[in-house]
């Protein structure tokens, strides 16, 4: 059986990809800049050097991972009083995040070339979390709904066969 993280995780999620989506602001508009220096297995800027180190502007790895931890920390976690039925809901969205997924990725292949290529691939490594949360809690609120009526229904029909 899947384990997911409790609800509380949920949050610090949300406040990861608020702060990641703050400093992606701060950081296109102002240019913000944190150099310390690194350990890089592999570097190719001029030339090619493998376990090297230097001081390198941090700032786009801090970002990624912040989104990185923010949306997994979202997905993984179970909603408020999560119940039996919504593990269905979760493997539909998934379902249609990979099909959806692999749709964009071959539309990027495709027809995106150069450095246009390589900022698609940025993008597509938090799209798959992205839509997964999209499209998870348009079908929950869309079962919801129905399973509501459904009750609602039910709940008037005992009331006329009483009658």
């Amino acid at each position: 059986m899947i384990r997911f993280l409790p609800f509380k995780y949920k949050r610090i999620g949300i406040v990861a990809v608020s702060v990641a989506v703050l400093l992606s602001g701060i950081y296109f508009f102002y240019e913000l800049k944190i150099e310390v220096p690194v350990l890089a297995v592999a570097s190719s800027y001029l030339d090619t050097k493998f376990f090297t180190s230097f001081y390198t502007n941090v700032i786009e790895e801090l970002i990624l991972l912040l989104f990185l931890i923010g949306f997994s920390l979202i997905v993984f976690t179970e909603i408020r009083n999560e119940k039996h039925w919504v593990k269905n809901v979760r493997i539909r969205a998934l379902w249609y995040t990979i099909i959806s997924y692999l749709i964009w990725l071959a539309f990027t292949t495709i027809f995106i070339f150069g450095s246009a290529y390589i900022s698609a691939l940025i993008i597509n490594t938090i799209l798959p979390f992205i839509v997964y949360i999209a499209v998870f809690y348009f079908i929950y609120y869309k079962t919801c709904r129905r399973r509501k009526i459904k009750i609602l229904q039910q709940k008037l029909f005992k009331s006329q066969a009483r009658n």
